[in-house]
């Protein structure tokens, strides 16, 4: 699917997962604006495992949650998706 779609499922999932641990954790997504421009193709449902994972094995397990940020760029002739927690 084109990189645009891929990241609306993306967000949909992480409004939910905020709404489900009652908005102990929050997110913030980082789109690199020439990847929008561009479009890319991808497999679908390729990025959303990672973000589960450190969602339930990271941030639902600290007390207070925290925050999630990913960013997604471009990478000499891919795409480089990267997570980070601010717990």
């Amino acid at each position: 699917i084109h990189l645009d779609k891929e990241i609306y499922i993306l967000q949909n999932y992480l409004e939910l997962e905020e709404l489900r641990f009652k908005e102990r954790i929050s997110y913030e997504l980082l789109i690199d604006p020439e990847l929008e421009l561009l479009n890319p193709v991808i497999p679908c449902m390729i990025i959303q495992p990672h973000i589960e994972n450190a969602i339930i094995h990271g941030l639902s397990t600290v007390e207070n949650g925290g925050k999630l940020l990913i960013k997604i760029e471009q990478y000499k002739k891919g795409i480089k998706c990267a997570k980070y927690s601010n717990v």
